[in-house]
């Protein structure tokens, strides 16, 4: 075949599959060994690896080791033919999951694929993983079929990997709203133990434990949450929540809060913007913006004037006894000795 058209021919193939070709797939649209044996001494085919090359003038893509042994599992089937999860032939998970997820810092120097049924393979920096897995339990990335990120983070607790390690790979799937971190505590509870937890702990336990290891927080999650929450609940039960968070800070603030806030007659929908504006402010961080603080004081000086307004059909002994009863500790009382009653300290008997 001449070198041109045998050029155009893995062109058009490599087009599809990030400028790269397999020796089968060539073989298949009619090149021999000769052919690609002509076109790489004329730099027009670049081997990366056994039975993989590189066109030229196509840049290297990125994750080309991951890409090139995903291609190995099946080298005579195209990319775009193995996007359905009969024609997968294998998924990229564990570390190599991560390193497409950008996700956590795993040290990564074994490209990891799970194939559906026990297979081997002697290639180095390759390592298969049997697994049965769901459609749901994959997605797309550059092409490739891989991992979500919550299957992900399952198949790394159960290969017991390094909790620290684990929970920088937690963060980052939370903070990039690639998964809930309800469903996912939900789906991990099982691996508690393994960790070194009770085995009474909860999914939401290891969840946190595995952040704490990592020395990593989840505040843009959890506040991305608490937003998405106002959305469904309402505006104002959203601010209660956040009112709710900060009891430990100001009690009386906080409960004066709840109670302003229960009643107000907007959701997110017609909420003003100003009023927005506030809210975004006491999801920044722990800072309750002063017009909350006003209302909340207004709403506690009512309070305390109702206290203190005098009920003129309440007797003031009783009164006393419960000024009496709330500001003092409760005490068992003493005896009184009736032969003493009504008699001061110097009496005689």
């Amino acid at each position: 075949m001449k070198r041109h058209e045998a050029l155009r021919i893995v062109s058009d193939h490599a087009a599809g599959q990030w400028g790269l070709v397999t020796t089968s797939q060539a073989k298949l649209a009619g090149l021999n060994s000769v052919d690609l044996l002509r076109l790489a001494e004329a730099d027009l085919l670049e081997s990366v690896g056994r039975g993989v090359y590189l066109v030229a003038g196509a840049a290297p893509p990125d994750h080309l080791e991951i890409k090139v042994a995903w291609l190995r599992l099946e080298p005579g089937t195209l990319a775009w033919k193995r996007q359905h999860p009969e024609t997968y032939g294998g998924v990229v998970s564990h570390g190599s999951a991560c390193d497409l997820h950008h996700l956590g810092d795993l040290p990564t120097s074994t490209v990891e694929i799970s194939v559906p049924r026990r297979r081997t393979t002697r290639e180095d920096g390759v390592r298969l993983h049997r697994a049965t897995l769901e459609a749901s339990d994959v997605t797309i990335v550059d092409g490739l079929p891989v991992t979500t990120a919550e299957r992900t983070v399952v198949d790394l607790l159960a290969a017991r990997v390094d909790g620290a390690h684990v929970g920088g790979v937690v963060a980052d799937t939370v903070r990039q709203g690639l998964t809930n971190d309800e469903r996912l505590a939900e789906r991990i509870a099982s691996f508690a133990h393994s960790y070194g937890l009770p085995r009474s702990s909860s999914g939401r336990e290891l969840l946190d434990y595995l952040v704490e290891q990592a020395d990593r927080g989840l505040p843009v999650s959890e506040r991305t949450r608490i937003t998405q929450n106002a959305a469904i609940q309402g505006f104002a039960s959203a601010l209660a929540l956040i009112a709710n968070a900060q009891s430990g800070q100001n009690t009386e603030i906080s409960a004066a809060i709840r109670n302003i806030l229960a009643g107000l007659p907007f959701d997110s929908g017609s909420a003003s913007e100003a009023t927005l504006a506030d809210f975004r402010t006491i999801l920044a961080g722990d800072h309750v913006p002063e017009w909350a603080l006003e209302r909340a004081a207004q709403e506690q000086r009512a309070s305390n004037d109702g206290k203190h307004r005098r009920d003129p059909n309440r007797k003031t002994s009783s009164k006393r006894r419960k000024i009496l009863n709330i500001n003092k500790p409760s005490a068992k009382p003493k005896p009184v000795d009736r032969n003493t009653c009504g008699k001061s300290e110097g009496d005689e008997t």
